[in-house]
């Protein structure tokens, strides 16, 4: 009776061997910040979500996934980053019905005290420099074993006296083949690009600007996730592949040592990750308080996430 959980496995993991043998160039790309974990629980299992999607951060990683959260539920996220960045996500996700869901959430990044200087290396006049998205969510159920989503998603960039904005789509599946054993695919980013024109801010030196589009890359990502130990234990694996760059192994697991607290560990690429979660519940009210930790491959500072989140 266990053949067929361990099939599924197999062909997972050498569909997740093939498209980490791809080919691509690692370099920066407009919308890097998406390319984040902004959920601490996800982020403490190494990221690999995308067969797992089940909490109010679901469609960040899978819009199928949502469909698996059935309560009214809101969740907040605040992420220190290096080079005193800052990233803050908000999120809200309804169900609609038996057969749906619906949600919204706002991920905001930025960076402070960026200053302009001349060609001399003079300072210059402060620089805002941050980008918002605002994504709009729907998943439904189209038959027991398979769910569909999509995001729509608007992106915004202020930089300087300049911005720009763009919106694109995210596309999911989300499958459960057999008992404890889930499976999801994602595409994102598709049609997402910046278009800029630097004309406003060099008026101000007599000069002329110039006009560029800024194109996203478009993410793939496939995995699948499997449950032990009376639903104890959660183990995922997960690749991840743009466009540009190359691809990344994601793994990660979740193990409840009592109902109100969890322990996770993972690998995201090169970098390992860890966390907790707690949980507790309060009359028709349920509070949830992860957070993780991801050490940093490149030796500057480790990343701290803390989420909090309510259902009701």
């Amino acid at each position: 009776m266990q053949r067929k959980p361990i099939l599924f496995l197999v062909l997972i993991f050498l569909l997740s061997f093939q498209i980490g043998k791809a080919d691509g160039g690692k370099a920066g790309y407009a919308g890097a910040f998406l390319q984040l974990t902004h959920q601490a629980r996800a982020a403490g299992m190494g990221g690999a979500f995308v067969g797992i999607s089940d909490d109010a951060s679901a469609h960040l990683s899978n819009p199928a996934g949502s469909f698996q959260v059935r309560k009214r539920t809101l969740v907040a996220t605040y992420r220190k980053l290096d080079l005193d960045r800052k990233l803050g996500w908000v999120g809200y996700l309804q169900p609609v019905r038996k057969e749906a869901s619906i949600g919204i959430s706002w991920i905001n990044v930025g960076v402070d005290e960026v200053y302009e200087r001349d060609d001399r290396g003079e300072i210059g006049e402060e620089i805002s420099d941050y980008q918002n998205a605002v994504t709009f969510n729907f998943a439904r159920q189209m038959s027991q074993e398979i769910i569909l989503g999509v995001n729509i998603k608007y992106v915004q960039h202020n930089l300087a006296n300049l911005s720009s904005y763009g919106v694109g789509f995210d596309f999911g599946i989300f499958a459960l083949p057999v008992s404890r054993l889930r499976m999801g695919f994602a595409v994102q980013n598709v049609g997402l690009k910046y278009t800029w024109s630097s004309g406003g801010y060099w008026k101000k030196f007599n000069e002329l600007g110039t006009s560029t589009k800024d194109e996203f890359p478009v993410n793939f990502k496939v995995g699948a996730s499997w449950m032990e130990l009376k639903n104890r234990l959660l183990t995922s694996i997960e690749v991840e592949k743009d466009n540009h760059q190359d691809a990344k192994f994601k793994a990660g697991a979740e193990y409840w040592v009592v109902d109100r607290l969890a322990g996770r560990i993972g690998y995201n690429g090169s970098v390992l990750t860890f966390g907790i979660g707690l949980r507790q519940e309060f009359k028709k009210l349920n509070f949830g308080l992860d957070y993780a930790y991801l050490s940093d491959e490149v030796g500057i500072d480790s990343d701290h996430i803390v989420s909090i989140e309510c259902s009701f």
